[in-house]
């Protein structure tokens, strides 16, 4: 009896379970599971299908999601592939358009500088050919060597006979005192003779940038270039005692720069007075000596002594320190010549 009321009820929960399992899951749906209580288990197994049929279509609905997703993901990859692809392509043709402005740009440049410097070589050419210095001839260790060559080129027109011997003296002269000048020593040479350069356009370009006893050192080359063939000819000691004169020097500075050049450049005057009597060419050494000095044959000690302190504090190599090594070294060589001249004064004495 007990057993037969337990199952009663049991079936009475069960059913009520299933009434409200069925009532809750099947809201809103169309069609209606009716529940039967002595088919409990078909019941059961169709909320179980229907169940099922809802899982697989959210999970249908969820696939197509992810599937709508997916596309629109490709669709944002192969849309941002493309962007970035054209992006990429314009990045290049910009840097070509660049590559090519800058290679417009540089040969510009390189046009206006070759065309700029053509213009200041033609101009330059032009004021060399006028007997002029262009106005950007800048001092410099190779442009003092032009201004030297350029004045040479002008002195041998006076002098077509021995142009020879000029020439190598000239050229020796520079390779000892330039030995680092690489510019073109026969090229300026040969155009400074067709076309001389001015001697006050010369003096006032040196009067610029060289005090006075390095000015006197170019007119200690010009002397020697002179000379060199064993005579001063009337035209070469004109054009001399001009330039030394618009170099403001005096004429006790020229006289002393000739006869620097009496012993160690006039090689036949030389030979004859080896060929005279001992005295006269003491009496010649004397007057030589005399002339280096500034002072005459007769002087007296004191005179010696003062001419000769005037060119040292001129010509010693103390005041050359900031010179170039060209200038110190023809300095040294002009001071050894005074030193040499006042020692013999000074033994005759």
């Amino acid at each position: 009896m007990n057993s037969t009321i337990y199952l009663s009820f049991t079936k009475q929960c069960l059913s009520l379970i299933a009434s409200l399992l069925l009532s809750s899951s099947l809201l809103g749906q169309t069609s209606k599971i009716e529940y039967d209580a002595n088919n409990f288990h078909d019941t059961i197994l169709a909320l179980y299908e229907m169940e099922i049929q809802k899982q697989e279509k959210k999970y249908i609905e969820f696939l197509r999601q992810k599937l709508d997703n997916s596309i629109l993901d490709m669709n944002d990859y192969y849309g941002y592939s493309i962007s970035k692809w054209e992006e990429i392509n314009r990045n290049k043709e910009e840097e070509k358009r660049n590559e090519m402005q800058i290679f417009l740009i540089v040969t510009g440049v390189m046009t206006l500088f070759f065309y700029l410097y053509h213009l200041k070589l033609k101009r330059n050419d032009k004021a060399w050919n006028d007997g002029l210095i262009p106005k950007n001839f800048e001092f410099s260790e190779d442009n003092l060597m032009e201004a030297y060559l350029r004045l040479a080129g002008m002195m041998m027109r006076y002098d077509l006979q021995n142009q020879k011997e000029k020439i190598t003296y000239a050229h020796r002269y520079f390779a000892k005192h330039f030995p680092d000048i690489s510019i073109d020593f026969s090229l300026i040479l040969r155009e400074a003779y067709k076309k001389p350069i001015k001697l006050d356009v010369a003096a006032k370009w040196l009067k610029v940038h060289l005090p006075k006893h390095e000015r006197i050192q170019v007119l200690y080359f010009l002397a020697g270039l002179a000379v060199i063939d064993g005579d001063l000819n009337s035209s070469e000691k004109a054009i001399i005692i001009k330039f030394s004169e618009l170099l403001d020097l005096s004429k006790k500075d020229l006289e002393s720069i000739l006869s620097m050049y009496t012993r160690y450049e006039w090689r036949d005057r030389q030979r004859e007075q080896q060929s005279r009597p001992t005295i006269s060419r003491r009496s010649s050494e004397l007057e030589r000596c005399s002339k280096v000095l500034g002072v005459s044959s007769q002087a007296k000690m004191d005179e010696i002594k003062k001419a000769y302190r005037g060119l040292v504090k001129l010509h010693h190599p103390d005041r050359f320190a900031t010179a170039s090594k060209a200038q110190q070294k023809i300095a040294e060589e002009r001071f050894i010549k005074i030193q040499k001249a006042y020692e013999y004064l000074e033994s005759r004495k």
